[in-house]
């Protein structure tokens, strides 16, 4: 890696300032469902239930350290809950630099890379999200970048490192084994090359300081969630059991390969068609990329399809849902493919008909562009609009009114937002509460969930209740919808 000049310390500069615009803009949105539950239960209890509770798989330990550190430094509130996560969002974008240039890669590359990291929509959206998930990309953004140090050399430091990030990778979210793993695998398949065919990608990995990392890096992980290894079991016998009615079993969908890709594709910001029309350019642009990436570096080369395949036949073998937010770790080295695979199809199409600065220049405005027009719909609306639902009863209901919710919906309002409503789990308490006479206000959450899990309740509703309202939200699936009762007092 040559040393960063002024100008590329300058851009870079400008870069992470407008990551950091793009990401604490509308940052006191609403909460939505997982944030509230990861507030009112782990990030308000004392540090040191923190780091030994492990009720469900919403605790991202270190997560909830950093946000309880936020709250008590700032005042509870949707910012302050969310700012490590923005932290940490801002700061994978020097990182994926930094790693792009150590495999030495051009400087404008890693500009591009970075820029089209730092606007791009699923970054941000998870950059404002008060889990652990920015965190995950950066440790193991770090953790990739001691691994190629590590490997162009001969020393026990980049190993420590690595593990040291390893560590802190799996203390905010154990989906960062899948990514671990993969890199082991890589670490173990270079090993019969790099001693057939030495070269300086290599060097590193033929010592014997590569094996320090996984003993330290299993002891250091061992030892920080020992006090919740009990209660973890449980946790994730809970979602991986098949006849456990759980938020799995209500949408089988949510385990089936096929919906994960659809889910990727529909959070496009182009109609269906167009998007299927550009899906074959997009990849050839990313199979050129990984040849182009592939010669500079083999190991950043398969960093992506190794951690992508990895993860998936874990969480399939596991019976786990397949949330895309799992594949994030693998969005900056998409990005780096999208990019070299740019400036290769320029400088080839240059061959035939001159100007390859000019194609390039070209493609990756195009991207950039598309990038920061795909980034403003984090802003149109909260990934769900709790506070509107809340604001939109309230104002409309009478006094005499009776405010309901089901549901998981009933979560977030039950224990922040609404905590005076009724919650209803069957069709006798919402039968209880139209006895009254009184007219009834409703709000709910996820709709495919809940048909799936109160099929009776679902049909009750819809025979009694008109809608009022459909608030949208980014997440998918996150609307939330708000009914009033066709009988009772006006």
């Amino acid at each position: 890696m040559t040393r960063l000049s002024a100008r590329d310390a300058w851009v870079l500069t400008g870069t992470c300032l407008l990551a950091l615009l793009l990401r604490v803009w509308n940052l006191d949105a609403s909460l939505w469902y997982d944030e509230v539950l990861t507030l009112t239960q782990f990030v308000r209890l004392p540090v040191m239930k923190i780091v030994t509770t492990y009720s469900s798989l919403n605790n991202h330990v270190f997560f909830s350290l950093q946000a309880h550190a936020s709250v008590a430094l700032f005042g509870e509130s949707a910012w302050a809950l969310r700012l490590p996560a923005v932290l940490f969002g801002v700061g994978a974008v020097p990182v994926i630099f930094m790693l792009v240039r150590r495999i030495g890669a051009p400087a404008a590359w890693a500009h591009v890379t970075a820029l089209l990291l730092a606007t791009n929509y699923h970054h941000i959206w998870f950059s404002q999200n008060a889990r652990g998930y920015s965190g995950l990309v950066f440790w193991c953004l770090l953790a990739t970048l001691a691994f190629i140090v590590g490997s162009r050399r001969k020393g026990v430091g980049p190993w420590v490192w690595f593990s040291v990030f390893s560590v802190l990778a799996l203390y905010t979210h154990l989906s960062a084994a899948f990514y671990i793993i993969s890199l082991g695998i890589i670490y173990a398949g270079s090993v019969p090359f790099a001693l057939r065919w030495p070269n300086p990608q290599t060097i590193g990995i033929t010592s014997r300081w590569p094996l320090v990392a996984l003993p330290l890096t299993l002891v250091l992980t061992v030892g920080l969630y020992t006090p919740m290894i009990p209660q973890m079991v449980t946790a994730f016998a809970k979602v991986t059991t098949q006849d456990v009615v759980t938020v799995v079993d209500a949408v089988p969908a949510w385990r089936n390969p096929l919906w994960t890709l659809a889910e990727i594709l529909s959070s496009a910001p182009l109609p269906w068609p167009i998007t299927l029309a550009m899906l074959p350019v997009l990849l050839v642009t990313l199979v050129v990329g990984f040849v182009a990436i592939w010669r500079l570096d083999r190991s950043m080369a398969l960093v992506f399809p190794a951690s992508v395949v990895i993860t998936m036949i874990i969480l399939i073998g596991a019976g786990m849902r397949l949330w895309p937010r799992y594949l994030l770790i693998e969005l900056p080295f998409l990005l780096l493919f999208a990019t070299a695979g740019t400036a290769t199809l320029a400088a080839w199409t240059a061959r035939l008909t001159g100007g390859a600065s000019m194609l390039t220049a070209i493609g990756w405005s195009f991207g950039i562009l598309a990038s920061v027009f795909w980034a403003s719909r984090n802003y149109v609306a909260p990934k769900q609009d709790f506070l509107g639902a809340v604001a939109l009863v309230q104002t409309a209901s009478q006094p005499d009114d009776i405010r309901a919710s089901f549901g998981l919906g009933a979560l977030p309002l039950s224990t922040y937002f609404a905590p005076d409503w009724v919650v209803l789990d069957k069709v006798e308490d919402l039968d209880a509460v139209l006895a009254t006479g009184r007219r009834v206000w409703l709000v709910y959450a996820f709709e495919d969930h809940s048909r799936g899990t109160y099929p009776a309740l679902m049909a009750r509703i819809d025979s009694t209740f008109a809608e009022v309202a459909s608030l949208e939200g980014t997440l998918g699936g996150g609307y939330l919808h708000v009914l009033r009762s066709n009988s009772g007092n006006d």
